[in-house]
């Protein structure tokens, strides 16, 4: 069974819960074009890289009819991603646990798709580096 897939960003302490609500549709948002243009996120260094980097193999690429990443041949899974928890300090994205589409994102978060981790083919894509977070607080400020 999956691990549930989220990602933990830290936000001011000061922000209500309804700018953390605002802020993390923002981020969810975010996160879900940021994918579709072609944009992953590393969580272990914290920056964006570009998801063409990590092709389909051959075979996936030939079957699919296009070996560029995407990460939406279906819909499914960046539609999925919301808002789980809120709290001062913190919001946490992702999907529920136990929901069907948390083990498609661990295999591209991971690597594993149905095997063992696999950092070479790992696609991870939730999160946000810090220099993106701030221009959502900026944004998120002038709003309010």
């Amino acid at each position: 069974m999956a691990s549930q897939q989220k990602t933990v960003i830290k936000v001011p302490k000061d922000l209500s819960p309804s700018e953390r609500i605002e802020l993390s549709e923002d981020i969810i948002n975010f996160i879900r074009l940021r994918t579709q243009n072609g944009t992953g996120y590393r969580p272990g260094t914290g920056r964006n890289y570009s998801l063409s980097n990590k092709p389909y193999t051959k075979d996936y690429a030939k079957k699919k009819g296009s070996s560029f990443v995407d990460l939406t041949l279906s819909t499914e899974m960046l539609e999925s991603m919301k808002l789980l928890t809120q709290k001062s300090g913190s919001i946490t994205i992702g999907y529920d646990k136990g929901d069907k589409i948390n083990g498609k994102v661990e295999g591209n978060q991971i690597g594993s798709y149905g095997r063992s981790p696999n950092p070479k083919k790992a696609r991870p894509f939730l999160g946000i580096s810090n220099k993106d977070l701030e221009t959502l607080m900026d944004a998120l400020d002038d709003s309010n």
